[in-house]
């Protein structure tokens, strides 16, 4: 990876890490590298005695699928999205996330979106080997942080 690309990561980590009120975990991408022994897993730790981690995702001109589906709820909505190859996964704005506590967000609804859609972002959600992100921070540019969470977190009930 190059130094541009290196930089890019730390600053959406640095910024991601602002929002929750969290802190960059340094070289946690050197946490996969075979014979590294570092303890990081993930990109950013916040809540309660950093006991919650995040995974960072920044792209050019990705996730077309996730701004357009929360752009459809109108301003900072929260909603379920579910493509049928697995569990719905919740998705709101990461400073709506945070305002929340990490915790409880009314849903407005639920999306379906293409099957198998949701699969990179799925693959995301369990990296880190012995304990998945609580939180998956992706953005594209000049877009809003979004946050992505696995349904089976406490935040997601809606009748």
């Amino acid at each position: 990876m190059g130094v541009m690309q290196q930089r890019k990561g730390r600053r959406g980590e640095l910024e991601v890490a602002r929002i929750l009120g969290g802190r960059r975990v340094p070289l946690s991408g050197a946490a996969g590298i075979r014979g590294a022994t570092l303890d990081a897993e993930h990109d950013v730790v916040f809540g309660p005695n950093e006991s919650m981690r995040a995974e960072v995702k920044y792209h050019a001109a990705g996730f077309a699928t996730l701004y357009n589906a929360l752009n459809a709820t109108g301003r900072g909505g929260a909603l379920m999205l579910d493509d049928g190859a697995g569990p719905p996964l919740f998705l709101t704005t990461l400073a709506r996330y945070a305002a929340a506590g990490f915790a409880h967000a009314p849903v407005s609804g639920m999306v379906r979106v293409r099957r198998g859609s949701l699969g990179t972002l799925r693959r995301w959600l369990r990296v880190g080997g012995e304990r998945p992100p609580d939180v998956l921070a992706v953005r594209r540019n000049r877009g809003v942080w979004l946050a992505l969470a696995p349904q089976t977190l406490k935040f997601h009930s809606f009748d």
